[in-house]
């Protein structure tokens, strides 16, 4: 007489479901609780509805990366666990989803926003995040920016090539930051760009191409090691030394 079958016993730990068509994941009320990393890259159409509901059965949840996604829009997520999100090329994005997601995820890290082209006047609270891409928000305003050094006091690097909405963000730079990209805003000015510098003593990498407008900042601090400059202002900029 043959033994029945033994059920398996694992913990699951990774769901990846790239480039999934479905708008709901159907996971019925059930709860995964040893998940720590959820794959839904290219999940175009995803819906708010359908991410709360796969996100909510994951508790102990690490890592979340959503990208190209049309759909989204205002996605209220909490992740008390979460360290590492990216939201990139959500198109549709709107400001409140990310206030929702960063209010309610107090151990976030690293957040990825690349090309979230919807995002405007949102309000990041990030207590402990430390690096941020923004790249390529176009729409993303001044006052969004100018209130990291406040909301995201331990942010080392901070990504903004291509916001080409920001002119003058009132606060740019801290003393926690360590990488500034600025490359690709045409309306950046030297005074700006001089004052976000002064505010980050720690800085060490800096990359300012392609900024046309600049003529000649003060720029720098004592750490500064890298900088990425257009040509015509290598011989003009003025050191700056706090």
């Amino acid at each position: 007489m043959t033994e029945p079958t033994r059920p398996l016993k694992f913990k699951l730990s990774r769901v990846g479901l790239p480039r999934g068509r479905f708008d709901r994941a159907g996971v019925c009320g059930a709860v995964l609780p040893t998940v720590l990393e959820l794959d839904l890259s290219g999940c175009s159409v995803l819906t708010d509805g359908g991410l709360e509901e796969l996100v909510g059965t994951m508790p102990q949840l690490v890592t979340l990366r959503l990208t190209m996604n049309a759909h989204l829009r205002q996605p209220r997520l909490t992740c008390p666990k979460l360290r590492s999100a990216s939201l990139a090329i959500c198109t549709n994005l709107a400001d409140m989803a990310v206030e929702h997601l960063t209010l309610h995820s107090p151990l976030l890290h690293e957040l990825s926003l690349w090309r979230c082209a919807s995002l405007r006047s949102t309000r990041i609270e990030g207590e402990n995040l430390q690096r941020l891409n923004l790249c390529e928000c176009f729409e993303l305003s001044d006052a969004a920016v100018g209130r990291l050094s406040e909301t995201c006091p331990q942010l080392q690097s901070l990504l903004l090539a291509g916001c080409a909405s920001l002119a003058s963000p009132a606060t740019l730079g801290s003393s926690s930051l360590t990488s500034l990209d600025l490359s690709d805003v045409p309306a950046l000015s030297d005074e700006t760009l001089s004052a976000a510098c002064e505010r980050a003593p720690s800085l060490q990498r800096l990359d300012i191409s392609r900024c046309e407008s600049l003529l000649v900042p003060q720029l720098g601090g004592p750490r500064l090691q890298v900088r990425s400059s257009p040509a015509r202002l290598s011989h003009t900029c003025r050191p700056h030394f706090a």
